[in-house]
């Protein structure tokens, strides 16, 4: 098609693509002329979001925890957060919101994968997980210097009225050098029926990077609840 350009000014026939690279600068665009569609950015834009330098769309949180992904339970036997951990972050947090088990009284447990289709480590963890009631003054714990799994909380409830609330840190997970380390802190109704609160450390002994996070029950599964994904800025 020629290109052809009329008495009133108006230019037709150029094909999309058509014109040089850099022709077209600011000042030549119409304002609001630039749609939310026609931005190359990941995420997704909405109300809560906003468009950082990096291209990407995230909640505006406006402290030093910027959210990263979540997942809803509603009836998986594990909550897997895969190929997410890398350098960008010093320290990672996972909170669970009213977490509810298919099972009564269980214990919720934890495994680190590697590599980006995880291989989740099977051997090598410490832990200790201690925990206080609201019916005594007494400190009960459980521990392991060699383990095959990580724990974050002990007697976590199914019924009406029971749930858990926990977070959960990975400390440099890229580090090549050096043991992996996590901690973390739960609060709970639970299966008793009491108010429980507890405190949970671990490692795992691989200087492999670590990538991937498992969440699962020792016995059943999760009902319901919401597990996301933070990361601690830098600076």
């Amino acid at each position: 098609m020629a290109v052809v350009i009329n008495g009133n000014g108006t230019v037709t026939g150029i094909a999309v693509g058509g014109l040089p690279d850099g022709i077209v600068d600011n000042g030549t665009m119409a304002d609001d002329a630039v749609a939310i569609a026609d931005l190359a950015a990941t995420g997704t834009a909405s109300a809560t979001t906003f468009l950082r330098g990096d291209n990407s769309w995230q909640e505006a949180g406006g402290g030093a925890w910027n959210y990263i992904t979540s997942q809803t339970a509603s009836g998986q036997t594990s909550i897997n957060f895969e190929n997410v951990f890398d350098s960008t972050y010093d320290q990672y947090m996972i909170t669970g919101t009213t977490i509810i088990t298919s099972v009564d009284g269980t214990r919720m447990e934890w495994q680190a994968g590697t590599g980006s289709t995880p291989t989740y480590v099977t051997t090598g963890y410490q832990y200790h997980n201690g925990y206080v009631t609201s019916n005594s003054g007494s400190y009960s714990g459980g521990s392991s210097t060699s383990s095959t799994i990580g724990t974050i909380a002990n007697y976590v409830g199914a019924d009406t009225g029971q749930v858990t609330y926990f977070e959960h840190r990975i400390f440099n997970p890229s580090d090549t050098t050096r043991y992996k380390c996590f901690s973390g802190s739960s609060t709970q109704y639970s299966e008793h029926p009491y108010a429980f609160l507890g405190q949970h450390v671990g490692t795992l002994a691989t200087t492999t990077a670590v990538t991937s996070l498992k969440y699962f029950c020792e016995n059943g599964g999760y009902a319901s609840g919401i597990f996301r994904l933070y990361g601690l800025a830098n600076s």
